[in-house]
C-alpha cells in the first residue's frame, strides 16, 4: 500500500483548482531527500490511493513547507513520507513495514495500518487551512 502511494506520488503533476488554500508545514528528523505529499478530497479516493493532487519539496532546509492553493472549501485528508534516499519511493522492510518516515494529516497515529480517512480528515473554508505533520 505504500508502495503505491510513492508510485501515484512520483507520477502525478499539480492540478489547478479554485478558493481556499492550504499551507503544510512538515517536521523531519533529517535534512535531506524530499518530502513526498499526496492530497485526498474524498474518502473513497483516500482508501484508493487516488490523491486529487501530489507535491514533493526538498527537505534540506527545515521546516518543509507545501502549499495546495486554490482549492474548493471541503474536506481533505494528506497522506505523506519523507524520501530520505530521494528514490521517489516509500521504501519497505521485507515484510512491507515502512522504513522511512511517514505522516498523516492530524497527525493521525499509524498503528498496524495506516490512519483512516476519519481520523485524518480536516476542513477546508474559503480561508484555507493549515497543518503542522510530524514524519516519524
Amino acid at each position: 500500500m505504500y508502495i503505491k502511494l510513492a508510485l501515484l506520488l512520483a507520477s502525478l503533476a499539480a492540478t489547478p483548482a479554485a478558493a481556499g488554500d492550504i499551507t503544510l508545514t512538515f517536521e523531519t528528523a533529517e535534512p535531506k531527500g524530499q518530502v513526498m505529499v499526496a492530497l485526498y478530497a474524498s474518502e473513497a479516493d483516500y482508501d484508493g490511493n487516488k490523491p486529487r493532487v501530489a507535491q514533493m519539496a526538498s527537505a534540506a532546509a527545515a521546516p518543509v513547507k507545501v502549499s495546495f492553493n486554490g482549492l474548493p472549501p471541503g474536506r481533505y485528508a494528506v497522506k505523506s513520507f519523507h524520501d530520505l534516499n530521494g528514490d521517489g519511493k516509500m521504501n519497505a522492510n521485507a515484510f512491507g513495514m515502512p522504513i522511512e518516515p511517514l505522516g498523516f494529516s492530524n497527525n493521525a497515529p499509524v498503528r498496524m495500518a495506516a490512519p483512516s480517512w476519519g481520523e485524518t480528515v480536516f476542513e477546508v473554508g474559503a480561508d484555507g487551512a493549515a497543518q503542522t505533520i510530524k514524519l516519524q
